[in-house]
């Protein structure tokens, strides 16, 4: 019995008749005709210099390169093989361009020219960190490591001409710690300078105790008053409060209490928390409240916590010309710009005005009839007030100030002749006091402190035509009530232009009995000789000029026909005179004029 195919297999063909298979032939397909594939020869070929374009995104600073289908070797690059068969030569790399440095690192020639994108300040913390600061990737060799660090001069340039406020503290550190006193002197002398702004700063709430409490210690810090050295103080503190609380009496013993004004203390000092919570402390604040209440003879007495900082100043001329729009100005020598004040009193002719203390007196002058009272002008705070005015009122009287007191003299009352009056304010007790009188009567003079003493020049013996037009001087010292005939003025004037400039008085332009004057002469304070300089470009009757530095700036005049156009500049050093005529003079010509200081008037005050 037979068995069939097994399941799922497909049945073989059995072969019959010979090995034929009963099965029809299938035709077989002919094989394709293969031939032997040659491979062309290489040539080596130099490369395409690859296009090079800049990849946008976070990964800028690459380069990617398109071109032929085929990848080209990087440029500078052939494949072994291609230099191999070719022969040709290594062509030298090319280095990419480097990415542009960030703005705030830094260049120091002792790392070789490498560039510090940290900045001045992160390179300074951790330099102040190790104690010394590493530069390179690679230690530099000792030899030569002498001529390349950096010098002060050099190394003051690079840095300061870089940075500003906002890394100067930054700068210190790091100077120090590359041991170059001269740069770490010119950082010092700029922080001491400009403390206001530096203190502000997160570089200096960064600095440690050690270089804080040295830094509040100086007496060459340039502030406006002492309040702000506290600011600064509880500044540092507050930056980093529970670490710092250890040094709070270290810290704030560096602030001199006793220059912080009375209501300061009283409103802000002694109502902030750290000092509350803090015993020491607060008995320097009662400490400094004490001292406002001791007369001006004890006061002198203490030494510790009461020596002066440096005084911060920002001068401007003032000109007040009534309570008309624009008739009381601001000149700023700084960039010639006119700023408007506000003044709600109405115009005096031929008053005085003085500045003292961040207050502007105006004192004297008339309208119909002398006016009695002084009218006061804070320009810190901006405000008006008046006050009790001269004993004698009278017009054409000149006015300066001395520590602390205000100084009239001269003028004349209503129709009569000049007068020898000279009388004094006393800013703290506010009261007014008659002086010895001076030599000579004369009104529409000049006057002027230089050194502590009161020097009064020129004018005339009276305000009517008539009146002699006069030439002679004296000098009045307070410590002895005295005054000194002094060497007369080569010409005699009257409405002059007289400021102090080191230790020279300028007699400017005014005029004479034959009219306006153009020529300028200076005293020697040392010499006691007058001398003249360059004259002016312009020729009036009137001048009212200012000095600030060594720039004596004509800022109004009257002509007779007509008023100065444009400011003048006389150079006392160069003795050589500007016609500004981009910059319009006042357009009041019979106004009153001072240098004021406004340091603190556009800042944010801190008092309450």
């Amino acid at each position: 019995m037979s068995s069939g195919p097994a399941p799922g297999t497909r049945p073989r063909d059995t072969p019959s008749d010979g090995g034929v298979s009963s099965r029809k032939a299938t035709p077989t397909r002919a094989a394709p005709l293969r031939l032997p594939r040659t491979r062309p020869p290489r040539v080596a070929a130099e490369p395409l210099p690859a296009l090079c374009l800049p990849r946008v995104g976070p990964r800028a600073g690459r380069w990617r390169q398109r071109a032929r289908p085929r990848p080209a070797p990087p440029p500078g690059r052939i494949r072994r093989g291609d230099q191999r068969r070719s022969g040709a030569a290594r062509v030298p790399p090319v280095s990419p361009p480097r990415r542009p440095a960030p703005a705030h690192a830094v260049r120091l020639p002792a790392a070789g020219g490498r560039m510090f994108p940290g900045g001045v300040g992160a390179l300074a913390v951790s330099a102040g960190e190790h104690g010394r600061a590493r530069v390179g990737e690679e230690q530099q060799e000792e030899d030569g490591e002498e001529a390349r660090r950096p010098r002060g001069g050099e190394a003051a340039r690079l840095l300061h001409g870089r940075h500003e406020r906002h890394a100067q503290a930054g700068i210190s550190v790091l100077a120090e710690c590359l041991d170059c006193p001269e740069l770490k002197a010119t950082a010092d002398d700029f922080i001491h300078q400009h403390f206001t702004e530096v203190y502000k700063t997160d570089e200096f709430l960064q600095l440690d105790v050690k270089r804080v409490t040295h830094l509040l210690n100086q007496d060459t810090l340039t502030v406006r008053a002492e309040d702000q050295v506290y600011d600064a103080a509880v500044r540092w503190l507050k930056y980093d409060e529970p670490n710092r609380q250890p040094y709070m009496v270290d810290i704030l013993a560096k602030v001199r209490f006793p220059l912080i004004s009375k209501n300061f203390l009283s409103k802000t000092v002694q109502a902030e928390p750290l000092i509350q919570d803090n015993p020491e402390c607060l008995k320097m604040v009662i400490s400094g409240m004490r001292y406002h209440l001791l007369s001006p003879e004890d006061r002198e007495e203490l030494v510790e916590g009461t020596r002066p900082r440096r005084k911060k100043h920002d001068y401007r001329i003032a000109l007040f010309g009534g309570s008309q729009p624009q008739s009381c100005r601001y000149f700023n020598p700084k960039d010639y710009s006119w700023t408007d004040i506000r003044c709600p009193f109405e115009k005096r002719r031929d008053a005085a005005c003085v500045f003292w203390d961040n207050v502007v007196y105006i004192l004297g002058g008339s309208q119909l009839f002398p006016i009695k009272r002084m009218d006061c002008y804070n320009v810190v705070k901006d405000s008006w007030y008046s006050k009790l005015g001269p004993p004698t009122p009278r017009d054409s009287l000149a006015a300066c100030a001395a520590e602390g007191k205000i100084y009239t003299s001269g003028g004349s009352e209503v129709g009569n002749s000049a007068l020898y009056l000279f009388e004094c304010y006393d800013t703290r007790t506010e009261s007014w006091h008659t002086k010895p009188s001076m030599l000579t009567q004369r009104c529409s003079h000049g006057m002027v402190e230089a050194n502590g003493l009161i020097y009064v020049c020129g004018g005339s013996l009276g305000n009517n035509v008539s009146g002699r037009v006069l030439n002679s001087c004296e000098v009045y010292d307070p410590a002895t009530e005295t005054w000194t005939e002094l060497c007369p003025m080569i010409e005699a004037r009257k409405n002059h232009g007289l400021v102090f400039v080191k230790d020279k008085i300028f007699a400017v332009g005014g005029q004479n009995s034959l009219g306006g004057l153009d020529n300028v002469e200076y005293y020697d304070i040392k010499m006691n000789e007058w001398k003249m300089v360059s004259p002016m470009p312009w020729k009036g009757v009137t001048v009212k000029c200012a000095a600030v530095g060594s720039i004596v700036y004509v800022l109004a005049g009257f002509q007779g026909v007509g008023r100065l156009g444009h400011i003048l500049e006389y150079n006392t050093e160069t003795d050589k005179w500007i016609a500004n005529s981009k910059v319009r003079a006042f357009p009041v010509t019979s106004c009153l004029i001072c240098v004021v200081d406004t340091c603190g008037a556009n800042e944010e005050t801190l008092e309450i």
